[in-house]
Order: structure tokens, then C-alpha cells, then sequence
């Protein structure tokens, strides 16, 4: 990833290998997530203060096989995009963005977790 975000001369472009819940997003940004479970299992991990988007990238029977996923994370979260998109020699794919509806008043940083904004 870091190779690619180098290629198209992206600066401003932090990457962290580990699972989302030992994260603390403290800074508002995009998060994007590909090859994962479903959506509102990693949507429900999310610790943050702040207002954030993440956009995942499904396979073509998303719709069919997270309808309840969306349900539920439609409490919480508010779809800011859909998009199918073709790729040549696949099946089409879909991207779907979410923004937090509330930022949660009161969150406590744990300090087990690693903060977003410390990651270089």
C-alpha cells in the first residue's frame, strides 16, 4: 500500500498494519478497509472522538449478503456513497462510504490503543 500511495505521489497518506479496534482514530480522516468481513463488524470496532469516513470495498453479492449488516449500521451511520464500479476480468464491485452520525460525547482514550494521529 505504501508502495502505491508513493507511486501517485500521495503525501499526505498514513498506513498502520493492525486490527481497527487497537486503534484510536483522534483526528477526523478517511479510513478505507478492503478484503473484510462484514461491514457493521468493523463499523461496531471503531474507537473514536472524532467525525470520521470510512469507505469499504465489496465483492459483487454485498447487497445480498449484508442487508442485515446495513440495517444495523444505520443506527449509527449514515451512507455517504454507493457506487458499483467495473473491473476488467471480475465481477463488478461495489464501494460503499459511511460517515458517523454522532461523535461519540465522552469517549475515553484507552492507552492500550494506538492513536491515529501518532502513526508516521
Amino acid at each position: 500500500m505504501g508502495e502505491i500511495a508513493e507511486k501517485l505521489g500521495l503525501k499526505n497518506v498514513k498506513l498502520q498494519h493492525s486490527r481497527i479496534e487497537n486503534i484510536f482514530i483522534d483526528i477526523e480522516c478517511v479510513c478505507t478497509l478492503k478484503a473484510v468481513g462484514k461491514v457493521n463488524d468493523f463499523l461496531s470496532k471503531i474507537n473514536t472522538d472524532k467525525k470520521i469516513s470510512v469507505f469499504f470495498f465489496k465483492g459483487p453479492s454485498f447487497y445480498e449478503h449484508e442487508k442485515d449488516q446495513l440495517i444495523e449500521a444505520k443506527k449509527n451511520w449514515n451512507i455517504i456513497e454507493e457506487r458499483e464500479i467495473e473491473v476488467p476480468g471480475t465481477d463488478k464491485r461495489i464501494i460503499i462510504g459511511f460517515e458517523n452520525k454522532n461523535v461519540p460525547c465522552g469517549t475515553r482514550y484507552n492507552k492500550q490503543l494506538v492513536k491515529l494521529s501518532s502513526i508516521h
